[in-house]
């Protein structure tokens, strides 16, 4: 059986493979490895060696799937250890840590030289020992990004053009099923709720757009042009390489952080992504990860150097402590909340708590088990840790006995409700009115008893939602303990369903007759109805994510609208005094 590679480097491989036959065929070439089962490429990784102080050698396999994290304090060889894997590999791409980010002019040329000669100079400037302390062309670097930028966007342009002379109509649908860079970027800054877009205007400059207001890429504020500069950088990185980012937290703003990079590296799954970052809780947000700790280094002499480092996995706790005290060497903030890296609780609580490391977990029990695991280990007594989890048809005595662990139910039954609360819809009413008029914009109070109607069409199931955790939460409540287990024959457990149910059902009618809107809003569900759609439309919007993004960026700017919602979390907040 025969295996042709010329297509997984475009034929750039000049040196012979070492071919190793197994199950599969595994293709080794300078540190790459190339795996293919049944002729086609399954994975790719690549694998680096660190020399140690004891004089052994770490091995480092870095894969597509599963970002990288190193880790240390300030003087442990970060900065040496990324620019030897840099010099290591042909096709690295490195997003330093002290980079220019700014631009001499609004106008984004190069002068005389070319882009080409430009990239490589700069390649060169890097693989000097030098590199990590002192960098040539800095003031080029974000020029270079940008040109490529636009220049992808004409190429994209130009293939579309050249499909429609050739009447290849079927072909331009392929072509433009797939997002330009532009589209992905604008796409990543709405996923992170940044509030702009980014377009390339016809003179191919680049303009934001924030709010109606064009402006030139120069004018954007820090945070935001990084943003558009890291995206921009790892989105037009050549297939399958590895891509190298130094301390992303000291340029982005720590609300947009997680889901930034997260978020990011789904754009580009083909990617090996190496991070180096002092920030313990950014790196443990990412569930299938590896770490790699440096302790301590030595230099051999001006050239060469040793680590001693260890590799860490993500489900690997029992080194937190050493981590901990190596990055943080102080008390640390962390709260846990449920929800993922893409949903709606992490930008609303980055907002609320900003000073604090947010770190989501799929579920409530996730949520608890950090909580209590972190806070039972007295190795880890300088964290500070919390937890914010779903009421879900809790009682107040259960909540109140959980927040004596640290955890906080929210006062609703889940995140939507805040989102879509009487009063932030107000605010997004007028927010809309004023920036497009009211054609075509209802004011919230107009279509009350519409949001009746569908919560009056929707009572069995969202009254026997809050029966089934409010027997659920008795059952869980009446398990018999260990000491009656082994004392006692028989134990029952007795639970009045009819009871719950008339009770449910009353409050339910209640609110209804009351036209008590925030109270139906934040006791049930109502991701199980129809309502969110309804609102969006009744507001304008063509999405429910355009809805919610909107809620973020009020949140942003309007002390009143934060000022309210932090109020919902008063007790935490003066627990953890943010």
């Amino acid at each position: 059986m025969g295996y042709c590679l010329s297509g997984v480097y475009k034929g750039k491989i000049k040196q012979p493979w070492k071919i190793v036959f197994g199950v599969d065929v595994d293709v080794l070439y300078k540190g790459y490895c190339v795996n293919f089962k049944k002729s086609k490429l399954k994975s790719i990784f690549m694998n680096f060696e660190i020399p140690l102080i004891d004089s052994g050698k770490l091995n480092i396999l870095f894969e597509a799937d599963k970002p990288t994290f190193i880790l240390g304090a300030n003087g442990t060889g970060k900065s040496s250890l990324i620019y030897s894997i840099f010099r290591k590999f042909p096709e690295v791409n490195i997003i330093s840590a002290h980079r220019a980010n700014w631009l001499d002019q609004e106008s984004i040329s190069l002068g005389g030289s070319s882009k080409e000669q430009y990239e490589s100079w700069i390649r060169g400037s890097l693989m000097n020992d030098n590199a990590r302390w002192s960098e040539h062309h800095y003031l080029d670097k974000p020029k270079i990004n940008l040109i490529n930028l636009i220049d992808s966007e004409h190429e994209r342009a130009r293939k579309i053009t050249d499909l429609v002379d050739k009447d290849l109509f079927d072909e331009v649908k392929i072509l433009k099923s797939e997002p330009s860079i532009v589209n992905k970027i604008n796409e990543l800054f709405r996923s992170c709720n940044l509030g702009i877009e980014i377009n390339v205007a016809s003179n191919s400059q680049i303009n934001a757009i924030k709010n109606d207001h064009v402006y030139s890429v120069s004018k954007m504020s820090d945070g935001e042009r990084n943003a558009l500069l890291i995206a921009s950088n790892v989105l037009l990185t050549k297939l399958d390489s590895l891509v190298i980012i130094d301390e992303p937290e000291r340029h982005l703003h720590h609300s947009i952080t997680i889901p930034f990079i997260n978020n990011l590296i789904k754009l580009r799954p083909d990617l090996k992504f190496i991070i180096s970052t002092h920030d313990i809780g950014f790196a443990q947000s990412f569930d299938d990860s590896q770490f790699i700790l440096l302790n301590s280094c030595n230099y051999i002499d001006q050239y060469s150097i040793v680590w001693d480092a260890q590799l860490l996995s993500s489900e690997n706790l029992s080194n937190l402590e050493h981590i901990s005290r190596n990055i943080l060497g102080s008390r640390k903030k962390i709260i846990f909340i449920e929800g993922e890296n893409n949903s709606l609780d992490l930008p609303i609580y980055s907002l609320i708590f900003p000073k604090v490391s947010i770190i989501p977990k799929v579920s409530c029990k996730e949520v608890m088990q950090n909580v209590r695991g972190i806070k039972s280990a007295e190795f880890l007594h300088w964290l500070n840790v919390y937890g914010i989890i779903d009421r879900d048809g809790r009682e107040d005595s259960e909540c109140e006995k959980l927040k004596d662990e640290n955890i906080f139910c929210l006062k609703q039954y889940s995140i939507e409700s805040i989102y879509y609360h009487p009063f932030l819809q107000k605010k997004v009413y007028f927010k809309k009115v004023e920036l497009e008029g009211e054609d075509g914009i209802h004011n919230p109070e107009s279509y009350i008893d519409e949001l009746l109607e569908i919560f009056t069409q929707h009572k069995v199931r969202l009254c026997n939602r809050l029966i089934e955790k409010t027997v659920r939460n008795q059952f869980e409540s009446q398990i018999p303990t260990q000491q009656i287990i082994s004392t006692q024959n028989n134990y029952d457990i007795s639970i009045n369903l009819q009871e719950i149910r008339i009770n449910e059902e009353n409050l339910f009618n209640r609110s209804i007759g009351d036209k008590d809107i925030t109270q139906l809003l934040s006791r049930y569900p109502i991701r199980e109805t129809p309502l969110l759609d309804f609102v969006r439309k009744k507001l304008g919007f063509q999405t429910k994510s355009k809805y919610e993004n909107t809620v973020i960026q009020i949140l942003k700017r309007d002390d009143e609208a934060l000022e309210f919602v932090r109020e919902y979390f008063r007790d935490l907040i003066e627990k953890i005094d943010v």
